[in-house]
């Protein structure tokens, strides 16, 4: 059995325009990438709704985020 392993592994935190590319990849490049996905601190202020998140929301919403955009 063939193992496909990722060739790039790039760091990249929750921001719209890192989740957009992700996105929108190629399905034979994604194959390839495995994006560790550094989720923002709950000091830090959520963009859409201009406060910092509850742990709560850390879970839940950037999880959903994440999965709409990056199945794997």
């Amino acid at each position: 059995m063939h193992r496909k392993t990722p060739f790039y592994v790039p760091t990249l935190r929750i921001k719209q325009g890192e989740i957009r590319g992700l996105a929108r990849l190629a399905p034979d490049v994604a194959e390839h990438i495995a994006p560790r996905l550094v989720i923002p601190p709950p000091m830090e202020r959520d963009p859409e709704k201009q406060r910092p998140l509850t742990h709560d929301e850390i879970l839940h919403l950037t999880g959903r985020r994440i999965g709409k955009h990056w199945p794997k």
